[in-house]
C-alpha cells in the first residue's frame, strides 16, 4: 500500500511530466517530447492537471485555445 508521501511524490511527477509537455503556450500540450501539439493531447493534459489539483493559469486562454480548433459551420473540432 501506498503511504500519503508516496502518492504526493507520484502526483507531483505526474505533473511534472505533463507540465513537461507544453510548448510554451497557454493551453498548447504535446503527447509526448518528439511530437506535435495537437487539440486532444492538449484537452488530456487539461483534464489530467484538473484532476490532479493543479494551478492551471488563465483559464480563458485554455478555452481560446480549445475554441480556435472549432470548425464554425459544423461545430466540430479539428485538430492534426
Amino acid at each position: 500500500m501506498l503511504s500519503k508521501n508516496d502518492l504526493i511524490q507520484k502526483r507531483k511527477l505526474a505533473q511534472n511530466f505533463i507540465l513537461g509537455l507544453n510548448t510554451g503556450k497557454q493551453g498548447e500540450y504535446k503527447y509526448s517530447n518528439v511530437g506535435q501539439p495537437i487539440l486532444y493531447s492538449s484537452c488530456y493534459a487539461l483534464m489530467t492537471l484538473h484532476y490532479l489539483g493543479s494551478e492551471l493559469g488563465d483559464r480563458a486562454e485554455w478555452a481560446n485555445y480549445i475554441l480556435a480548433h472549432q470548425q464554425p459551420e459544423s461545430g466540430a473540432f479539428v485538430s492534426p
